[in-house]
């Protein structure tokens, strides 16, 4: 329990980072924030406010090749959580 708790944590920022990656080929600017507000709208408002300014600058800040081999870690990162879930529900 304490692997998923950690995992989930961890893999809320690599969300935003793939987010951005797929806005970045397909959106615009108010599509990458309107998924942020989608996301902060689901979450408890306290963890909103933790995870808001930085998830808007992850999102914001990065492109290019750096976005893309951000995105590659974020990938690694949730396939993590998946096999986490996996191990717990076993």
């Amino acid at each position: 329990a304490g692997n998923l708790a950690y995992m989930a944590i961890i893999a809320i920022f690599p969300f935003f980072i793939v987010g951005a990656a797929i806005f970045s080929l397909i959106g615009e600017e108010s599509e990458r924030a309107a998924s942020v507000n989608a996301v902060l709208y689901a979450l408890p408002p306290i963890v909103g406010e933790v995870i808001e300014p930085v998830a808007r600058n992850v999102v914001e800040g990065q492109t290019g090749w750096v976005l893309w081999l951000s995105a590659l870690a974020a990938l690694w990162t949730v396939s993590s959580l998946i096999e986490t879930i996996r191990d717990v529900l076993r």
